[in-house]
C-alpha cells in the first residue's frame, strides 16, 4: 500500500472532506477565494528555499540567487547594516551581508521574508495580531531543528523550515477571517475543544487543510507540505506512511513542545500528553534527550527571533510563560470552584433520590409514600412547599398531600365525577392554583397515554408556579408538584431535574407496589379457598387414577383367565355330551354352570374396566327412579324400610343410556337395603337441578350402619365388599363407577359410622357421548334347527392351540371338514389356496388380527361368511367386526350346542343373529 506523504496524494483527513463540502457554504467559499487571491512566491523563492533548507548551504551561491531579486537584496543589506551589526561597519555586497549574519540568521530571515511578504502584505495591524502565531511558529521551528539535530542531523535545516511553515493555514485564517476565528478561540476556551474540532465547527475545514492548499499554490516541497498538513496526527497514524513520516513526526512533536513551553493553549494541551509520548517513542527520543532539548530552546529561540521582529530575550520569554501559567492556574482554580459547587449540588439531589428510595421501600400505604416524598424534598434540597397526589379511576378516588416549608401537612381526598374529574365541591377547600392543577390533570396525562412509561416519567410541566413531575402506574396517574426554593437559580439545572425526576420514578414504583400489595391482600382468601378446592380435586384425581389402575389390572386378568376358561368350558361340554353315566353327567354339568358364573364375573370386571359406550337417548331421570322404586318396593316393605321420594319436578331430559343407569341406581338401592335390613331405617331417593344449569344430581340416602373412614376410599374397588359371604361379588359399585364416568358424570359417597350413607350421582344434561350407528347385518326371519353337516369346509383361525383343537374336534364330530391357522397371516394364505364355506375367526391375534383379515376379505369380495369367536374384545371391536361384514359374534366361553346351531343357521338358512 502506497502511504506516501506527497502533496499530490490523497488527503485522508481533510482533502476529501473539503472536496465534498458544498460550494454554497459561505465560510469555505470565502477561504478558497482568499487563497486564490494570495500572491505567488517570488520567482526565486523555491530556489532560495532549496538552499536554506539544506544543512550547510554556500553563502556565495545563495548571494548570486538573491542578487537577481532587487527587493530581497535591499532587505538582506538592511538587516546586515541594522543596529545589531553596525559596529562592524557598513556592507555593500549581499555575500558580505550573508557572511556577517551567519547561516542560522540567514535561514530565518529568508523564511520570514517569504511568508510575511506573501501573507501580510505590509499590514502592520494585521502583523501585530499575528505576533502570537509568529512566536509559536518560530518556537516550533527551533524545537524541530533541535530534535532533528539529536536524531537525524541531515534533516535539521528542513525541520526548521517545516516548523516555520507548519501553521501558515492558521495564520491565514486568523488574518483573513478574524471574526470567525474569534469563535474558534471561544470554543477552545469555553468548551475545551481541540483546535481542529473548533475550526471544523466554524469553517467546515481546518487550518491543516488550508495550509496544504496554500503550500500547493506556492509549490512548496512535498516534505514541507506534508508537515503542514499532518502535524496534528498521532504516532500510530504516521507509522502507517513511508515518505516523510520522520520529518512530520519531528514537526508534530515540536508543535506540542512549543505550546507547552509558551503556554499559549494550556487547556487544549492537557489532552496532548498521550500523543507526545507516542511521538517520542516513534522517534526514539528518551527523557534525557528531551530535557537537553528543552534546556537548549531559550538561547536558540533568542538567536533566531530578530528576523521575525520578536522579543527574543530569554528572561522575558520565561516571565511571559510564567505569567500565562499563573493565569491558567487561576482560571483552573475558578473552574474547579464552580465544578465543586455543581458537584455538591448534584450530590444533594442524588442523595435525595437515595433517601426517598429508602424511605418509600418501607411504605405500605399511599399516604406513607406521599409523606416520604414531601419530607425528603424539604429536608434534602429545601423545597418550600408542594402537592403530591394520585388519581385511581378504578376506585373513583383522588388522594393527595399538601405541605409547606413550615412542616405543615394536610391530607386531601375527593371522589371522581362521571368525567373522571375530582369533585372539589365535596371535600376540603383548595387554593386556586392547586384547583387549576387538578382540573387540568387529565389533559396532561391523556396526551401522553400513548407514550412509553419511561418517556412519560421524563415529562416536565410548569403550572401556576409549580414544577410538575408525573406519577405513572399500572392503573393510576398523578403528579408531584414542587415549589422550588427561592435560593435556586431561575433555570433548573440538569442535576436538579434528575433529582426531582428520580423522586417521581421511585414514587410511581412505590405506589404500584402499594396497589399490588392491596390487590394481593384482597385475593389472599380467594387463593386459600382455591388451594383447598384444588386439594380436593387432587384427592379425587388420585382416587380416579387408582381406580383406573385397578381397572387396567382387572381387564388384563380377565383377558388372561378367559381363554383357558373357554377351553375348560368347551372340554367339559364335550365330556358331558359323551358321558353315559348320569352322575358324572350331573357333575360335569355343575362344572359348566360354575364356569358360566366365572364368565359372568369376568364380564362384570370388563364392564368396570372398559364399560360399553352408552346407547344414549333422551331420558326422564325421575321416571327411571320411579321405575326402580317400583321394582324394589315390595322387598323394602318386607324389611319394613319406608322409601321417601324427593324428586324435583320438571327436571330437564338428559342424554343417557337408560339400561346402564337403571343398573347403577338399582345397585345403589339394593346396597342401601342391605345396610338397613338388620336395624331398619329409611331410604330417601331425591333428584335436583344444580344451580349451574348444566347438571342434575341424584341422591340415594340410607340411615344404616354407615361406612368406616378406612373403607371410604376403597368402596369403588373391584371385589371390595363389607357384606357377608354370599351377599355379592363386590363388583356392583365398581361397575356403577365405570358407567357414571362413561357418562361424563361423577359419583361420590358421604358417610360416617352409625350415620348411614348417601350416594350422590351427578350427570350432565347434555353429553358428548352419542349413539353409535348400528351396523347393518343380515337378518333372518326364522332360524332353523341344526341340520346334519354335508361336508362343509370350515377354517378355524385362533392363536390359542387348545381352542383350535376343541373346535376342530367338535366340528369334525358334527360332520364338517376343518382346517386351522394359528394367526391371521396363515389364515389368509389358506384362504388363497383353498375354498371354505365358513370362517371361525378370533379378533386379538399376533401377525394380523381378526379385524385385519376382515378388511382384506371385504376388499377382495366374494369371501365366505365369517363368525367371530372372541374372549374379551371390546364392544367397539365387535361393532367394527360387524361393520366389516361378520355374520355373527359370540364370546368365549361358549356353548358347543349353541355354536353348532349358529354355524348351521349361517350355512343353511342364513340366519345369523346380532351379538
Amino acid at each position: 500500500m502506497d502511504t506516501s506523504f506527497s502533496h499530490h496524494g490523497p488527503d485522508p483527513g481533510h482533502s476529501e472532506k473539503s472536496a465534498s463540502v458544498p460550494v454554497e457554504d459561505r465560510s469555505l467559499r470565502v477561504i478558497l477565494q482568499q487563497i486564490e487571491a494570495l500572491p505567488s512566491l517570488p520567482a526565486v523563492a523555491n530556489t532560495i528555499l532549496g538552499q536554506v533548507l539544506t544543512r550547510d548551504f554556500e553563502h556565495s551561491k545563495l548571494a548570486r540567487i538573491i542578487e537577481t531579486d532587487p527587493a530581497m537584496t535591499v532587505k538582506v543589506l538592511e538587516h546586515a547594516n541594522s543596529a545589531t551589526y553596525v559596529t562592524r561597519g557598513q556592507v555593500a555586497q549581499v555575500e558580505q551581508g550573508l557572511n556577517r549574519l551567519g547561516s542560522k540568521v540567514v535561514q530565518t530571515l529568508m523564511l520570514s521574508m517569504l511568508i510575511k511578504d506573501s501573507l501580510i502584505k505590509g499590514d502592520k495591524k494585521s502583523e501585530a495580531i499575528q505576533t502570537a502565531h509568529w512566536k509559536h511558529s518560530l518556537a516550533t521551528a527551533v524545537f524541530a531543528s533541535l530534535i532533528a539535530a539529536k536524531i537525524a542531523p541531515a534533516l535539521t535545516g528542513e525541520a526548521f523550515g517545516a516548523g516555520i511553515m507548519h501553521d501558515i493555514g492558521g495564520i491565514f485564517l486568523q488574518l483573513h477571517l478574524q471574526e470567525q476565528y474569534d469563535q474558534v478561540m471561544e470554543r477552545m476556551e469555553e468548551l475545551y475543544e481541540p483546535v481542529l474540532t473548533a475550526e471544523q465547527e466554524v469553517f467546515k475545514t481546518d487550518h491543516t487543510a488550508v495550509g496544504r492548499w496554500i503550500a500547493e499554490k506556492w509549490k512548496l516541497p512535498a516534505s514541507m507540505t506534508d508537515a503542514i498538513w499532518l502535524h496534528h496526527h498521532s504516532a500510530s497514524a504516521l507509522e502507517a506512511f513511508k515518505d516523510n513520516a520522520r520529518l512530520v513526526a519531528i514537526v508534530a512533536l515540536a508543535n506540542i513542545l512549543a505550546h507547552s513551553t509558551l503556554m499559549d493553549s494550556p487547556r487544549v494541551m492537557t489532552h496532548e500528553k498521550q500523543r507526545q509520548l507516542g511521538l517520542q517513542k516513534m522517534l526514539g527520543l528518551g527523557e534525557k534527550e528531551l530535557q537537553s532539548i528543552l534546556g537548549a530552546f531559550a538561547p536558540a529561540f533568542a538567536e533566531r527571533a530578530e528576523p521575525f521582529e520578536l522579543d527574543g530575550d530569554q528572561v522575558g520569554l520565561f516571565l511571559s510563560s510564567l505569567q500565562k501559567a499563573n493565569q491558567h492556574l487561576m482560571r483552573m482554580s475558578l473552574d474547579l470552584e464552580q465544578a465543586n459547587g455543581r458537584l455538591e449540588d448534584a450530590h444533594r439531589f442524588t442523595s435525595m433520590g437515595s433517601t426517598v428510595g429508602l424511605k418509600m421501600s418501607k411504605a405500605r400505604t399511599s399516604d406513607e409514600v406521599f409523606e416520604s416524598a414531601a419530607m425528603c424534598m424539604h429536608e434534602s434540597v429545601g423545597v418550600r412547599g408542594g402537592f403530591v397526589y394520585w388519581v385511581v379511576p378504578a376506585e373513583r378516588v383522588m388522594q393527595g398531600l399538601i405541605w409547606n416549608g413550615n412542616g405543615n401537612r394536610r391530607v386531601i381526598s375527593y371522589s371522581l365525577d362521571g368525567d373522571g374529574l375530582p369533585a372539589l365541591d365535596g371535600g376540603a377547600t383548595l387554593p386556586d392554583n392547586l384547583k387549576a392543577i387538578l382540573l387540568t390533570h387529565h389533559e396532561r396525562h391523556e396526551g401522553a397515554s400513548l407514550m412509553d412509561r419511561e418517556l412519560r416519567l421524563k415529562q416536565f410541566f410548569v403550572v401556576r408556579g409549580y414544577c410538575l413531575f408525573p406519577l405513572v402506574g399500572s392503573d393510576f396517574t398523578g403528579e408531584i408538584c414542587i415549589l422550588r426554593s427561592s435560593e435556586r437559580p431561575p433555570k433548573m439545572t440538569p442535576q436538579e431535574y434528575m433529582g426531582y425526576s428520580q423522586v417521581s420514578c421511585v414514587a410511581s414504583a412505590s405506589l404500584d407496589r402499594v396497589r399490588l400489595f392491596d390487590s394481593l391482600q384482597v385475593r389472599a382468601d380467594e387463593l386459600s379457598l382455591a388451594l383447598w378446592k384444588n386439594q380436593q380435586i387432587n384427592l379425587q384425581l388420585l382416587q380416579t387414577e387408582r381406580l383406573a389402575a385397578v381397572g387396567q389390572l382387572a381387564a388384563g386378568a380377565a383377558h388372561e383367565i378367559n381363554n383357558p376358561l373357554a377351553i375348560i368350558s368347551a372340554r367339559t361340554q364335550l365330556l358331558e355330551s359323551r358321558e353315559n353315566d348320569e352322575k358324572k353327567r350331573r357333575d360335569l354339568h355343575q362344572i359348566s354352570e360354575q364356569i358360566e358364573r366365572i364368565s359372568s364375573i369376568l364380564q362384570s370386571l370388563m364392564g368396570f374396566a372398559r364399560p360399553n359406550a352408552p346407547q344414549v337417548t333422551k331420558l326422564d331421570i325421575n321416571s327411571l327412579l320411579l321405575k326402580i322404586i317400583g321394582l324394589v318396593e315390595s322387598i323394602f316393605q318386607t324389611h319394613r324400610i319406608p322409601i321417601v321420594q324427593k324428586l324435583t319436578p320438571d327436571l330437564p331430559l338428559i342424554l343417557a343410556d337408560a339400561n346402564q343407569l337403571e343398573q347403577v341406581f338399582l345397585n345403589l338401592v339394593i346396597n342401601a337395603q342391605h345396610a338397613m335390613e338388620k336395624e331398619g331405617g329409611v331410604l330417601t331417593v331425591s333428584s335436583a337441578f344444580l344451580p349451574d344449569g348444566k347438571r342434575i344430581s341424584i341422591s340415594v340416602k340410607d340411615t344404616g350402619t354407615g361406612i368406616s373412614p378406612e373403607n371410604l376410599s376403597r368402596i369403588f374397588d373391584p371385589f371390595f365388599s363389607t357384606k357377608s359371604e354370599g351377599k355379592g361379588t363386590g363388583l356392583g359399585l365398581s361397575t356403577a363407577y365405570g358407567i357414571v364416568t362413561n357418562h361424563y358424570g361423577e359419583i361420590k359417597v358421604v358417610s360416617a359410622p352409625g350415620e348411614g350413607a348417601e350416594m350422590i350421582v351427578i350427570l350432565p344434561v347434555s353429553t358428548p357421548v352419542t349413539k353409535p350407528e348400528k351396523p347393518v347385518v343380515r337378518q333372518a326371519t326364522e332360524c332353523a334347527m341344526p341340520t346334519p353337516a354335508l361336508g362343509h369346509r370350515i377354517l378355524v383361525v385362533d392363536d390359542e392351540q387348545h381352542i383350535r383343537d376343541i373346535l376342530s374336534e367338535t366340528l369334525r364330530e358334527a360332520g364338517y371338514v376343518v382346517e386351522t391357522a394359528p394367526n391371521g397371516e396363515e389364515g389368509v394364505l389358506k384362504l388363497r389356496s383353498a375354498s371354505f364355506d365358513l370362517i371361525l375367526l378370533d379378533i386379538r391375534m399376533p401377525i394380523h388380527s381378526g379385524l385385519d383379515v376382515l378388511k382384506l376379505l371385504r376388499r377382495n369380495g366374494g369371501a365366505p361368511p365369517v363368525m367371530i369367536i372372541t374372549g374379551l374384545a371390546s364392544s367397539d371391536e365387535l361393532d367394527e367386526a360387524l361393520r366389516l361384514g361378520a355374520a355373527k359374534c359370540i364370546r368365549k366361553p361358549f356353548h358347543l350346542k349353541t355354536l353348532l346351531s349358529d354355524i348351521s343357521g349361517i350355512l343353511h338358512s342364513g340366519c345369523p343373529t346380532n351379538n
